[in-house]
């Protein structure tokens, strides 16, 4: 009987290790697309618009 314990407890932490492996790789996959919308609209704006007049002495 105490055999049975062991083993459920045993499976119980490698089912919420996989789950918080599938946690993170979706908040990480999450932040990388957020990152790489963030940097094509930086980027795609017209290079006047990215820096104040000052920095061209006007």
């Amino acid at each position: 009987m105490k055999r049975k314990v062991v083993e459920k407890h045993g499976r119980q932490w490698w089912v919420w290790g996989v789950i918080l492996l599938i946690a993170f790789a979706i908040l990480g996959g999450g932040y990388w697309m957020y990152y790489q919308s963030i940097e094509s609209a930086v980027y795609s704006t017209p290079f006047f618009f990215r820096y104040p007049l000052s920095d061209f002495g006007g």
